[in-house]
């Protein structure tokens, strides 16, 4: 991200803490003139809402937020495009290797 657009902005909004809580949080991503917003729950890595979230519980989630927030600009689908052509790629030498 830094290398293409280092002008690039995060902002972190406001979180939201719920009556159970669980909470919500919010990222803005600035590049340029263009911005995006999005929202995730704080949850552990079975989708479940964590209640109490520690520290690390958060910063895991934001970088997710984070992910998320920058793929609304359609950045990061190179990041999958690759890995299915390298994943493709593979395939097709371990099913011609004549290596049993």
């Amino acid at each position: 991200m830094s290398h293409f657009y280092p002008q690039y902005r995060v902002i972190w909004l406001p979180s939201e803490k719920f009556e159970d809580s669980t909470m919500m949080l919010h990222c803005r991503v600035e590049i340029d003139h263009l911005s995006r917003e999005h929202w995730l729950p704080v949850y552990d890595n079975k989708y479940n809402a964590i209640a109490n979230p520690n520290a690390d519980d958060i910063q895991d989630n934001m970088q997710r937020c984070f992910v998320k927030t920058v793929a609304l600009f359609g950045l990061g689908i190179l990041v999958y495009v690759l890995l299915e052509t390298f994943s493709n790629y593979l395939k097709s030498i371990f099913s011609c290797s004549t290596l049993k």
